[in-house]
Formats: C-alpha cells, sequence, structure tokens
C-alpha cells in the first residue's frame, strides 16, 4: 500500500504532493459547501486508491454488502428519488440503462470515476453463475465485441436499483428502513440473482438488435450460404 501511494498517487488529501497544488476540488458555488463539488485529478487518483484497497482486502464472498449500502443510500438521493417512484415499471433496457447511468454517477461522486464498474464486476464475479459475465466486464477483451461495457455496467446497476427501491418503497419509514439493513442483501439474493440475469440478457438482446438495424442502413445484405462446389473448394 506504501509503493503503491508514493509511486502511483503521491498526493495527500490536503492536495500536497501535486503541481500545482489544487486541493480536493472545487465548488460551483465559489465558495466550500456552496453549489455542485468537483473532484480534482488528484483527489479521483485518492479515490482509486482507497477504491483499490478495500477491493483488494474484501473477501470475494463479502463483495455485495457494501454494494448493498450503497444501493440503499442512493435510493433515496433527492437526485434519482423521482426516477425511482416509477420504479415496476423501469422494465425495458435503456430504462434500466439510464437509471443506472444516474446510479453510477452518484457512486463517482462517492468512491471514483470507476466505482460503479468495480462494484457491479465485483458482485458478479463473486457469484459462480455470473462469473464469466464479471470476468468480461472487468477485462478487455469485451473491447472488441459489440457490447458496451458501460451499457452492461449500467443496466446491471439499474436493475439493482428497481429492486432496492421495491423494497424500499417511496413511504418506507425509520422502522422498515432499518429492518431492510439489518437483515443485508442475503434474503433477497436469488431476486437480484434473477433481476441481473434478466439484464443481462436484455443488454445482449438490445446489442443484437442493433446489429440488425445496421445491416440495411448500411446496406450490408447477409452473406449467402456456399454452395457445396465452393466448399469443396475452400
Amino acid at each position: 500500500c506504501d509503493s503503491t501511494w508514493h509511486h502511483y498517487v503521491n498526493v495527500n488529501l490536503d492536495g500536497t504532493g501535486a503541481a500545482p497544488r489544487q486541493g480536493l476540488g472545487s465548488w460551483s458555488g465559489g465558495a466550500p459547501g456552496a453549489g455542485t463539488f468537483t473532484p480534482s485529478a488528484a483527489l479521483q487518483k485518492i479515490y482509486a486508491y482507497y477504491r483499490n484497497i478495500l477491493s483488494w482486502l474484501q473477501p470475494a464472498n463479502r463483495t455485495f454488502c457494501r454494494l448493498w449500502l450503497d444501493l440503499v443510500a442512493i435510493r433515496f438521493r433527492p437526485e434519482i428519488f423521482e426516477e425511482l417512484l416509477d420504479a415496476p415499471r423501469l422494465t425495458n433496457w435503456r430504462d434500466l440503462v439510464g437509471l443506472g447511468r444516474d446510479g453510477a454517477r452518484l457512486l463517482a461522486y462517492a468512491h471514483g470515476e470507476e466505482a460503479a464498474t468495480d462494484m457491479v464486476a465485483g458482485f458478479l464475479r463473486s457469484e459462480p453463475e455470473l462469473q464469466e459475465v464479471g470476468d468480461a466486464i472487468a477485462g478487455s477483451d469485451i473491447a472488441r465485441t459489440v457490447i458496451d461495457r458501460d451499457d452492461i455496467v449500467h443496466g446491471v446497476l439499474g436493475a439493482m436499483l428497481v429492486r432496492v427501491a421495491t423494497l424500499l418503497p417511496e413511504q418506507a419509514d425509520e422502522k422498515v428502513a432499518t429492518e431492510v439493513l439489518a437483515k443485508g442483501p442475503q434474503p433477497h439474493l436469488k431476486e437480484i440473482r434473477s433481476d441481473v440475469w434478466r439484464a443481462i440478457e436484455l443488454g445482449l438482446s438490445d446489442a443484437a438488435q442493433r446489429i440488425e438495424r445496421t445491416r440495411p442502413l448500411l446496406k450490408i445484405k447477409p452473406a449467402k450460404a456456399a454452395t457445396k462446389e465452393e466448399a469443396e473448394v475452400v
């Protein structure tokens, strides 16, 4: 950890080590606490450093615990509260991606730019039946496919947020919220896995439909099957 800090980050929370010294970031209102806070590039590095330490030390079967608490916190954030009023109706792929994109922005605000990708990939990799999908998202090979990594991450995150909004409706009082938090994600993992699988299938179907819509647009015709003679030559 010490070596990583000094060789790859080497910037302190107050901006010491940055050139020029930028501090933590800036506020759109001009004064500390006024408007929207934008982390500096130095702070983004520090976020990533803390996030990597947490991911490194966290047991694989506990990955979802952290994400679960973040999902509950996001569910009641004003920036996304109204979107989740219609949670039961958010069933198509683009709705899930849009919701997940907003959730990812809130995660980035708290944990750094790659937080959503790290958390979603970590959850998928901790689940035996979803591990290969998680490996694909965390790896580089997905860039050679028609699948958009961010879309998959946001779609899965959106599906999880819909589930959390169902468990914690807008009228949820403190008692209900406390009970859900006390029980943790374990009682709901079966439903969450099902939601995630459905989201992934919707994403793959959407990618396939995009390819099919591209063919007529670019005047590309499907390749004809080779004749017996052509096949023998090959």
